[in-house]
């Protein structure tokens, strides 16, 4: 089985003519047995508690320590607050005065000081500066950077993209394989359309960038300093800084539309019917 059992150390000094002698532990789960998941999860159980019991000691405040999950290889820093199921894994560092919100899953990645993870967030392999708000039900996938200050907002999702200083997307937006200065706004529903079916394009948006809700960025596109996307937009070519792109069609109004659809609809069916 290429394993030794302590009983075996009695024979091996035996034969090899040392003396054995017999100490009791202080500690009886050191010597604790693996041989079913039972055991096993037991074992965990033991191993977790030795790492939350760290954390509190070292000044980390802790909501519900029965409720926290942390690899035996994370980093949290005096003054950070972990909320109740919190899971953290891989070689995660949670800086001082970080918040960390419940639900939250942060796997091999950054939160720098004063950040806040806010409820129900997904971190993987990136890194979050200081003083920024991720979430709530925010999803940063690997490769990830979020400048300071800046806010990724409920249901946003980041990938491999880096995020200046001060900017926001605040809400339902897609950014992927993005370059994106500072003090840039992203609008609602925006997306970057980084995949053509066979290859990944890159987006640039330049500094002080105001993108309006609903625009599709299609990649590889740059969007120079200062410039405006109307919301509605498909960007295909690049915009000259302080430009605004639009691309709606005119919007057409047909007066009494709605009044001779109804005239002409069949007896009895009404507007909700």
């Amino acid at each position: 089985s290429r394993e030794y059992y302590f009983t075996d150390i009695v024979n091996i000094f035996y034969k090899n003519g040392l003396k054995t002698t017999c100490l009791k532990s202080p500690k009886r789960e050191e010597f604790g047995g693996v041989n079913s998941r039972a055991e096993l999860e037991n074992a965990k159980k033991i191993l977790q508690a030795r790492v939350i019991k760290k954390f509190i000691d070292t000044g980390v405040d802790i909501m519900s320590p029965e409720n926290i999950y942390a690899g035996y290889n994370i980093h949290v820093e005096a003054g950070a607050t972990l909320y109740p199921g919190v899971f953290l894994t891989g070689k995660t560092h949670i800086l001082k005065g970080a918040r960390i919100e419940t639900g939250c899953v942060i796997d091999d990645s950054t939160v720098s000081e004063n950040a806040a993870i806010k409820s129900y967030s997904v971190i993987e392999k990136s890194a979050v500066s200081e003083g920024c708000r991720i979430g709530p039900f925010a999803h940063l996938r690997p490769g990830s950077f979020i400048g300071k200050n800046s806010k990724i907002g409920n249901f946003v999702e980041v990938k491999n993209s880096s995020i200046g200083e001060d900017t926001k997307a605040s809400h339902l937006s897609y950014i992927g394989d993005a370059t994106i200065g500072n003090g840039v706004n992203v609008g609602a529903g925006a997306i970057t359309c980084n995949y053509d079916g066979i290859n990944k394009h890159e987006t640039v948006i330049e500094d002080g960038c105001f993108i309006g809700s609903d625009s599709q960025i299609v990649a590889p596109v740059t969007l120079k300093r200062g410039s405006y996307v109307a919301s509605g937009t498909t960007v295909t070519r690049d915009v000259p800084g302080g430009a605004l792109a639009i691309s709606r069609t005119r919007q057409k109004n047909i007066e009494n539309w709605a009044k001779k659809r109804l005239a002409h609809s069949k007896p009895g069916r009404g507007r909700g019917e």
